[in-house]
């Protein structure tokens, strides 16, 4: 079921996996700002 949605481009969702991926980027770079904010 994953490698099938996996290789299709889409999740469970419906979401294009790119856009999970630009999310993913987008809440990594918030974190690690706010870790360096926070030093």
């Amino acid at each position: 079921m994953v490698a099938l949605t996996y290789v299709s481009g889409f999740n469970v969702l419906g979401v294009p996996r790119i856009y999970l991926i630009l999310l993913y980027i987008y809440v990594v770079l918030r974190v690690k700002n706010s870790v360096v904010a926070a030093t």
